[in-house]
Formats: structure tokens, C-alpha cells, sequence
């Protein structure tokens, strides 16, 4: 068994393995001309840093088509993710100076003008309740929210999400 698998086993419903988070995985004020742009240098990211295999990148995008995630919460946000190809936990965090359009969660109403992704991958798929839960939490905080979206730095980015989402978190 892989360290990566041995961190997976949970006792008392904590996380099988917190998420990973750098300045790295965090990409801070940047221009994409497409969705499929930003998943690709996000998980390519994830996929360098050894924390996803190739496929992951085709399986968020696939998954992005069928089942969107974009979410208007008190800023329209979108949360890209899955559990496949993950050889360990992580999150990237993406804020963009021009919004992208995503399709609503619901498949209700227009397009979203997101500005703000969480983009996501998880070695245990039962953790998604878990991480979904505390992004909640944050996506009902403007002022956490607007914090994230002025950030100037990628480190500085990475600090605010990872001060919220708490123990969930391993800066790497």
C-alpha cells in the first residue's frame, strides 16, 4: 500500500486526506479565453505537482459539460471537480480579471459570469460532502469572497482559502 493510499484511511468521518493548496495551485488574477483553458492549466498544475494523472484534466472537463458547477451564490462562483485520476487530494483556486461563462449548477437560467473557480480533486469521492460543506460556508461570505477576488498574489490567494477552509488544508 502507497503512502498516498495508507492517508486515505479514515477513522470517525474525518477526511481520508486533506486537500493539498499552493501558491502553485493557486492562479491569482489571471485571462483565459475559455473554460476548457482554465481546466487545462489548473489540472495540468495538479498533474505536474504529481497530485493528478492525465486523465484528470479530460474527466473535469467531460464532467463540466454533463453536470455543470457553476453556482450563483452571493458572487457567481463554479466549483470544477472530480475524484478520478487523483493520485492524492487537492485544490486549486483560480480568480480571473475577466469573468468566463458557466453553466448553472441547476441548468436553470443563463450562463454564470464567473470570476472566482475552486477547482478540485479528491483521492475518496465520499469526501466531497465534506469540502463541499466548508465552500459553502464560503461562498455566502461576500467579504471573504471579495478578499479572494482582490488578492494580488497567488500566496496571498492560497492564505485566504486556506485560512477558511481550516483544517481541511495542507499547504504544500
Amino acid at each position: 500500500m502507497t503512502e498516498r493510499m495508507e492517508n486515505a484511511v479514515t477513522e470517525n468521518g474525518a477526511m481520508s486526506a486533506k486537500l493539498k493548496m499552493s501558491g502553485k495551485m493557486t492562479l491569482i488574477r489571471r485571462r483565459y479565453r475559455s473554460v476548457e483553458e482554465l481546466i487545462c492549466e489548473a489540472g495540468g498544475t495538479a498533474v505536474e505537482l504529481g497530485y493528478a494523472e492525465e486523465g484528470f484534466i479530460e474527466d473535469v472537463i467531460d464532467r463540466e459539460q454533463e453536470y455543470p458547477t457553476g453556482l450563483n451564490a452571493v458572487m457567481p462562483i463554479a466549483i470544477p471537480h472530480v475524484s478520478t485520476h487523483c493520485l492524492d487530494s487537492f485544490m486549486s483556486v483560480v480568480t480571473l480579471e475577466e469573468p468566463l461563462l458557466f453553466e448553472p449548477m441547476d441548468g436553470r437560467g443563463d450562463p454564470l459570469p464567473v470570476q472566482i473557480v475552486f477547482m478540485f480533486g479528491l483521492l475518496d469521492h465520499r469526501d466531497q460532502v465534506k469540502v463541499l460543506k466548508r465552500l459553502a460556508q464560503m461562498f455566502k461570505d461576500q467579504e471573504a469572497l471579495e478578499q479572494l477576488r482582490s488578492a494580488q498574489t497567488d500566496a496571498a490567494g492560497c492564505r485566504i482559502v486556506a485560512e477558511y477552509l481550516g483544517e481541511l488544508v495542507e499547504i504544500v
